[in-house]
Protein backbone atom coordinates (compact mmCIF):
# COMPACT_ATOMS: atom_id res chain seq x y z
CA UNK A 1 0.00 0.00 0.00
CA UNK A 2 1.50 3.13 -0.84
CA UNK A 3 1.35 6.23 1.90
CA UNK A 4 0.95 9.55 1.42
CA UNK A 5 4.62 10.10 2.47
CA UNK A 6 5.78 7.79 -0.73
CA UNK A 7 2.75 9.73 -2.47
CA UNK A 8 3.95 12.78 -2.40
CA UNK A 9 7.73 11.50 -2.99
CA UNK A 10 6.64 10.29 -6.48
CA UNK A 11 4.40 13.13 -7.35
CA UNK A 12 7.24 15.66 -6.04
CA UNK A 13 10.04 13.33 -8.37
CA UNK A 14 6.97 13.43 -11.49
CA UNK A 15 7.36 17.27 -11.15
CA UNK A 16 11.14 17.52 -10.85
CA UNK A 17 11.36 15.63 -14.30
CA UNK A 18 8.92 18.01 -16.33
CA UNK A 19 10.24 21.01 -15.15
CA UNK A 20 13.83 19.28 -15.68
CA UNK A 21 12.26 18.14 -19.37
CA UNK A 22 10.70 21.84 -20.24
CA UNK A 23 14.55 23.24 -19.13
CA UNK A 24 16.33 20.75 -21.20
CA UNK A 25 13.88 21.35 -24.40
CA UNK A 26 14.39 25.49 -23.63
CA UNK A 27 18.02 25.65 -23.43
CA UNK A 28 18.42 23.27 -26.85
CA UNK A 29 16.07 25.35 -28.09
CA UNK A 30 18.18 28.68 -27.26
CA UNK A 31 21.46 27.70 -28.07
CA UNK A 32 20.11 25.75 -31.83
CA UNK A 33 19.15 29.24 -33.63
CA UNK A 34 18.90 29.32 -37.43
CA UNK A 35 22.02 30.23 -37.93
CA UNK A 36 23.04 32.39 -41.59
CA UNK A 37 23.24 30.06 -44.74
CA UNK A 38 26.45 29.09 -46.56
CA UNK A 39 25.82 30.93 -49.53
CA UNK A 40 25.55 33.72 -47.62
CA UNK A 41 28.55 33.73 -45.22
CA UNK A 42 31.05 35.42 -48.11
CA UNK A 43 28.40 39.04 -47.98
CA UNK A 44 28.48 38.43 -43.79
CA UNK A 45 32.19 38.55 -43.85
CA UNK A 46 31.84 41.73 -45.72
CA UNK A 47 30.19 43.75 -42.58
CA UNK A 48 31.93 46.07 -39.51
CA UNK A 49 31.18 44.73 -36.70
CA UNK A 50 30.49 47.64 -34.24
CA UNK A 51 30.33 46.48 -30.17
CA UNK A 52 28.09 48.87 -28.74
CA UNK A 53 27.39 47.53 -24.59
CA UNK A 54 28.25 43.95 -25.77
CA UNK A 55 26.27 44.07 -28.86
CA UNK A 56 27.51 43.75 -32.12
CA UNK A 57 25.91 45.50 -35.09
CA UNK A 58 26.35 44.13 -38.30
CA UNK A 59 26.93 47.45 -40.37
CA UNK A 60 26.98 47.76 -44.20
CA UNK A 61 28.41 50.65 -45.67
CA UNK A 62 26.50 51.99 -48.45
CA UNK A 63 27.39 52.77 -52.47
CA UNK A 64 25.42 56.07 -52.28
CA UNK A 65 27.29 58.02 -49.98
CA UNK A 66 25.44 60.98 -50.90
CA UNK A 67 21.86 59.45 -49.83
CA UNK A 68 19.90 60.63 -46.89
CA UNK A 69 18.57 57.27 -46.72
CA UNK A 70 19.79 54.79 -44.28
CA UNK A 71 18.18 50.98 -42.58
CA UNK A 72 18.38 49.35 -39.34
CA UNK A 73 17.22 45.69 -38.99
CA UNK A 74 15.85 43.68 -36.07
CA UNK A 75 16.10 39.97 -36.61
CA UNK A 76 13.05 37.67 -35.84
CA UNK A 77 13.21 35.53 -33.19
CA UNK A 78 15.90 32.66 -32.63
CA UNK A 79 17.59 34.26 -36.14
CA UNK A 80 21.20 35.09 -35.70
CA UNK A 81 21.69 38.52 -37.41
CA UNK A 82 23.89 37.51 -39.88
CA UNK A 83 21.25 35.50 -41.52
CA UNK A 84 20.03 39.10 -43.00
CA UNK A 85 23.08 40.21 -44.59
CA UNK A 86 21.74 39.44 -48.38
CA UNK A 87 18.95 41.45 -47.29
CA UNK A 88 21.02 44.36 -45.53
CA UNK A 89 23.88 44.11 -48.19
CA UNK A 90 20.79 44.93 -51.06
CA UNK A 91 19.78 47.69 -49.10
CA UNK A 92 22.90 48.90 -48.25
CA UNK A 93 23.66 49.31 -52.24
CA UNK A 94 20.38 51.63 -52.60
CA UNK A 95 21.28 54.51 -49.23
CA UNK A 96 24.34 55.35 -47.67
CA UNK A 97 24.29 52.40 -45.11
CA UNK A 98 22.52 49.16 -43.19
CA UNK A 99 22.51 47.92 -39.63
CA UNK A 100 21.91 44.37 -38.38
CA UNK A 101 20.82 44.82 -34.54
CA UNK A 102 22.16 41.35 -32.96
CA UNK A 103 20.08 40.03 -29.96
CA UNK A 104 20.05 38.82 -26.93
CA UNK A 105 20.35 35.17 -27.51
CA UNK A 106 18.71 36.01 -30.59
CA UNK A 107 15.70 36.89 -29.14
CA UNK A 108 13.97 40.52 -29.29
CA UNK A 109 11.68 40.28 -26.14
CA UNK A 110 15.02 39.90 -24.17
CA UNK A 111 16.40 43.44 -23.25
CA UNK A 112 19.11 44.92 -25.81
CA UNK A 113 20.21 48.17 -27.16
CA UNK A 114 18.25 51.19 -27.71
CA UNK A 115 17.66 51.82 -30.84
CA UNK A 116 18.85 55.91 -30.13
CA UNK A 117 22.17 53.92 -29.36
CA UNK A 118 22.13 51.85 -32.57
CA UNK A 119 21.25 54.88 -35.05
CA UNK A 120 24.27 56.98 -32.76
CA UNK A 121 26.99 54.17 -33.29
CA UNK A 122 26.85 54.03 -37.03
CA UNK A 123 27.15 56.78 -39.96
CA UNK A 124 23.43 56.65 -39.93
CA UNK A 125 23.31 58.89 -37.52
CA UNK A 126 21.57 62.63 -38.91
CA UNK A 127 20.04 60.13 -41.87
CA UNK A 128 16.53 59.50 -41.99
CA UNK A 129 16.09 56.01 -40.87
CA UNK A 130 14.01 53.32 -42.05
CA UNK A 131 13.38 50.38 -38.88
CA UNK A 132 12.49 47.05 -40.11
CA UNK A 133 11.12 44.28 -37.90
CA UNK A 134 11.02 40.49 -39.35
CA UNK A 135 8.65 38.17 -37.41
CA UNK A 136 9.06 38.40 -33.34
CA UNK A 137 11.92 41.25 -34.56
CA UNK A 138 8.72 43.70 -35.78
CA UNK A 139 6.61 43.93 -32.05
CA UNK A 140 9.64 45.04 -29.90
CA UNK A 141 10.49 47.35 -32.52
CA UNK A 142 7.21 48.83 -32.53
CA UNK A 143 7.78 49.06 -28.76
CA UNK A 144 11.06 50.63 -29.05
CA UNK A 145 9.53 53.47 -31.42
CA UNK A 146 7.02 54.25 -28.62
CA UNK A 147 9.87 54.72 -26.38
CA UNK A 148 12.30 56.66 -28.87
CA UNK A 149 12.17 60.33 -29.91
CA UNK A 150 11.52 59.57 -33.52
CA UNK A 151 11.95 63.18 -34.57
CA UNK A 152 15.17 63.77 -33.33
CA UNK A 153 16.41 59.67 -34.65
CA UNK A 154 14.89 61.21 -38.31
CA UNK A 155 12.99 58.02 -38.64
CA UNK A 156 10.30 58.06 -41.36
CA UNK A 157 9.65 54.91 -42.51
CA UNK A 158 8.49 51.68 -40.34
CA UNK A 159 8.57 48.30 -42.04
CA UNK A 160 7.21 44.69 -40.77
CA UNK A 161 8.52 41.73 -42.29
CA UNK A 162 5.56 38.53 -42.02
CA UNK A 163 5.21 40.74 -38.58
CA UNK A 164 2.75 42.49 -36.48
CA UNK A 165 2.38 45.15 -33.52
CA UNK A 166 0.66 44.17 -30.48
CA UNK A 167 1.58 47.23 -29.03
CA UNK A 168 -0.49 50.37 -30.21
CA UNK A 169 1.41 52.53 -32.73
CA UNK A 170 -1.49 54.04 -35.22
CA UNK A 171 -0.63 57.39 -33.67
CA UNK A 172 2.83 57.16 -35.19
CA UNK A 173 3.66 59.78 -37.65
CA UNK A 174 5.60 57.61 -39.84
CA UNK A 175 5.10 55.74 -43.18
CA UNK A 176 4.53 52.40 -42.12
CA UNK A 177 4.92 49.01 -44.47
CA UNK A 178 3.71 45.48 -44.01
CA UNK A 179 4.66 42.92 -46.55
CA UNK A 180 3.62 39.20 -45.95
CA UNK A 181 4.66 35.92 -48.14
CA UNK A 182 1.89 34.53 -49.36
CA UNK A 183 3.01 31.18 -48.13
CA UNK A 184 3.65 32.53 -44.58
CA UNK A 185 1.99 30.09 -42.31
CA UNK A 186 3.29 31.33 -39.40
CA UNK A 187 2.07 35.06 -39.19
CA UNK A 188 -1.15 35.46 -41.15
CA UNK A 189 -3.65 35.41 -37.88
CA UNK A 190 -1.79 37.36 -35.71
CA UNK A 191 -1.54 39.61 -38.70
CA UNK A 192 -5.07 40.06 -39.13
CA UNK A 193 -5.85 40.31 -35.18
CA UNK A 194 -3.52 43.24 -34.82
CA UNK A 195 -4.35 45.68 -37.50
CA UNK A 196 -5.51 48.01 -35.41
CA UNK A 197 -2.37 48.91 -33.57
CA UNK A 198 -1.26 49.92 -36.93
CA UNK A 199 -1.91 53.60 -38.76
CA UNK A 200 -5.07 53.51 -40.58
CA UNK A 201 -2.84 54.56 -44.07
CA UNK A 202 -0.24 51.52 -43.47
CA UNK A 203 1.05 49.64 -47.38
CA UNK A 204 -0.16 46.27 -47.13
CA UNK A 205 1.75 44.06 -49.38
CA UNK A 206 1.10 40.20 -50.30
CA UNK A 207 4.40 38.82 -51.61
CA UNK A 208 3.42 35.89 -54.26
CA UNK A 209 5.29 33.05 -53.66
CA UNK A 210 6.91 34.32 -51.01
CA UNK A 211 7.11 32.70 -47.08
CA UNK A 212 8.44 33.96 -43.69
CA UNK A 213 11.83 32.56 -43.95
CA UNK A 214 12.90 33.98 -46.75
CA UNK A 215 13.37 37.80 -45.34
CA UNK A 216 16.32 36.43 -44.25
CA UNK A 217 18.77 33.61 -45.99
CA UNK A 218 18.85 30.55 -42.60
CA UNK A 219 17.16 28.02 -44.90
CA UNK A 220 13.66 26.55 -44.07
CA UNK A 221 11.50 27.47 -40.70
CA UNK A 222 9.62 25.01 -38.67
CA UNK A 223 5.80 25.24 -39.76
CA UNK A 224 6.47 27.56 -42.15
CA UNK A 225 5.03 27.02 -46.18
CA UNK A 226 7.33 26.71 -49.39
CA UNK A 227 8.44 29.42 -51.17
CA UNK A 228 7.87 29.50 -54.66
CA UNK A 229 10.16 32.32 -55.39
CA UNK A 230 13.94 32.64 -54.26
CA UNK A 231 15.08 34.58 -51.24
CA UNK A 232 16.38 37.21 -53.29
CA UNK A 233 13.04 37.86 -55.37
CA UNK A 234 11.18 38.13 -51.98
CA UNK A 235 14.02 40.60 -50.62
CA UNK A 236 13.88 42.90 -53.96
CA UNK A 237 10.03 42.64 -54.13
CA UNK A 238 10.20 44.90 -50.87
CA UNK A 239 13.35 47.03 -51.93
CA UNK A 240 11.35 47.37 -55.16
CA UNK A 241 8.37 48.94 -53.10
CA UNK A 242 10.47 50.99 -50.89
CA UNK A 243 12.14 52.98 -53.91
CA UNK A 244 8.43 54.11 -55.20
Amino acid sequence: MITKKKYLKIFASLVFLVVLIFIIVGIVYVITPYKASTEIQPILEKAEVIKVDKTNLYYFEGNQPASNQGYVIYPGGRVEAGAYSGLCNQLAIISSGCVIVEMPLNFAFLPHIKLSKTIQNTQLNNKKITVIGHSLGGPFLARDLLDSDIENLYINRFVLLGSFSDVDVSDLNVQTFSFIGENDLLIKDNDQENKDNLPANTNYYIVEGGNHASWGDYGNQSGDGDATISNKQQQLFLIEKLLN
